[in-house]
């Protein structure tokens, strides 16, 4: 190896061994505080899995974050706005804050919750801004749509399985007047 990629190697190694062993969260533009363990975790599957891992986590601590971070806003449903139409920009919605590929679970979501206690933690999802799974999905998809009159909700369940592995899925089931869609999130672009 080149000395400067055993320069990059040290710091890199450094910095996810000191901060895996903090309790002190690292809260980039004031949006999330995540705990440098945990932002340890998501350096370090970075840098094992990507084929320029150690570069990109280099060039990452280097760099200073970005103050202001985009975070896409809920929309608001109005009486008298088409429910169709509704649904179809909660979906945007849903694909604006993309799916959660990092292997670390930013949410907790407790499925025998009650309805008001997951309408709460849809409200910090949609603050927050972060990737999410399929179920985190489901709930935000269920508190958008929760004033849309004549719409009944439900979820929908299901296993698939690919290459040997099973992976579950849940979507937010939508019926309204005889029409049926559903909103979600999926692992991959369909």
């Amino acid at each position: 190896m080149a000395v400067q990629e055993v320069q990059v190697v040290a710091k890199v190694d450094a910095f996810v061994k000191t901060a895996s062993r903090s309790k002190v969260p690292a809260n980039y533009g004031n949006v999330f505080p995540v705990p440098l363990a945990h932002f340890a975790r998501v350096l370090k599957n970075v840098r094992d899995t990507h084929p320029d891992g150690y570069e990109l986590v280099a060039s990452a601590l280097d760099d200073d974050l970005p103050e202001n971070v985009s975070i896409p806003k809920p929309p608001v449903y109005r009486k008298g706005t088409d429910a169709n139409a509704f649904c179809t920009t909660v979906q945007r919605y849903l694909s604006a804050l993309s799916y959660n590929h990092t292997g670390l679970q930013y949410f907790e979501v407790q499925k025998h919750l009650p309805i008001n206690r997951l309408i709460e933690l849809s409200k910090v999802i949609c603050a927050q801004g972060l990737p999410i799974k399929c179920l985190e999905a489901s709930i935000v998809g269920l508190q958008l749509t929760c004033g849309v009159a004549k719409l009944d909700r439900f979820t929908i369940s299901f296993k698939s399985s690919f290459q040997g592995r099973q992976y579950r899925h849940i979507v937010l089931g939508l019926a309204s007047g005889g029409v049926f869609g559903a909103v979600g999130l999926s692992r991959r672009d369909t």
